[in-house]
């Protein structure tokens, strides 16, 4: 709880509801801290009001001050000590006049610790959300997407989707430093065919966060590449343990099936990927076929 009397807005509060601050950017990693401080409904009631939706009045404002005080998000610390270029702050407020103004776009390089929330916020999504590079992007980038500010591994990101691997080498800001970076750096490395680097890359991913099926089914697209077949049976066995709906290491499992003749067993994992991917007709066409080398 932050008393009133230590608080130098005293009890003005504005900026606590809605119509004192019209936006708030709160990153998932601060929405996690919330509940595990309060309760998730709690957590979530302050994220409708975050976005504004619905809600006027911060779910935490209590009538001695914040009840989550020493756990509040970044935003909530920085008001009024910087402003962005286009934003105002709430009529009387103590800061009015002092507040560092901040361009769009240099969000990330002019407050302190943005940068380093950002990088947080991106290795917290890894270890929470199996994911497409679009949505990494979006949901862990925070404030970035809001205020039009990218990072080089942002850009990078955005470049492999787009088959840019040209622009994505260029882009990438030097050595990977966490398990977001790690990740980029890994599916560049992928889409360039290096093999062992990729692997390397994503096997570091997966020593923190070993619950991503995702990253576990390419793990042994590498290690097969490779010539590590046993290696690789493992990773997808592991990925369909983690996940049975997803159709890539179900297909991997097929292909290497056909490869050591083992027919029904190709027929299963086929037939499970076509189940889950019904537009592709590749696992169709090779379940057909292992099934006719059933028939003899």
């Amino acid at each position: 709880m932050r008393d009133t009397a230590a608080n130098g807005c005293g009890s003005c509060r504005s900026c606590c509801t809605a119509g004192g601050l019209s936006r708030q950017n709160v990153t998932a990693l601060e929405l996690g801290l919330l509940e595990s401080a309060t309760s998730p409904q709690r957590a979530a009631d302050f994220d409708r009001y975050a976005r504004r939706q619905g809600a006027d009045v911060c779910p935490y404002l209590e009538d001695a001050g914040c009840s989550v005080y020493a756990v509040r998000p970044f935003s909530c610390r920085t008001f009024g000590h910087h402003l962005i270029d286009g934003t105002t702050l709430p009529d009387g407020c103590v800061f009015d006049g002092h507040a560092r103004r901040v361009a769009v776009g240099d969000y990330f390089r002019q407050v302190p610790g943005a940068e380093r929330l950002r990088d947080l916020s991106r290795d917290f999504q890894m270890l929470h959300a199996p994911a497409g590079p679009g949505a990494i992007t979006e949901d862990a980038s925070g404030d970035a997407a809001s205020w039009g500010e990218r990072d080089g591994w942002d850009e990078a990101l955005r470049c492999i989707a787009a088959a840019d691997l040209e622009g994505a080498a260029r882009a990438l800001p030097g050595p990977a430093i966490g398990v977001f970076s790690s990740y980029v750096r890994g599916l560049l490395l992928s889409e360039l065919g290096l093999h062992e680097q990729a692997l390397e890359s994503f096997n570091a991913v997966l020593l923190e966060c070993p619950q991503r099926p995702d990253l576990r089914a390419l793990c042994g697209f590498h290690r097969f590449q490779l010539g590590d077949s046993a290696g690789a049976e493992a990773d997808w066995l592991e990925a369909v343990r983690q996940d049975p709906e997803r159709p890539l290491p179900w297909s991997f499992l097929g292909y290497l099936a056909l490869g050591r003749q083992e027919w029904q067993w190709a027929v299963t994992c086929f037939g499970a990927a076509e189940r889950l991917e019904p537009e592709q007709p590749l696992h169709g066409q090779r379940r057909r076929q292992a099934q006719a080398q059933l028939a003899g």
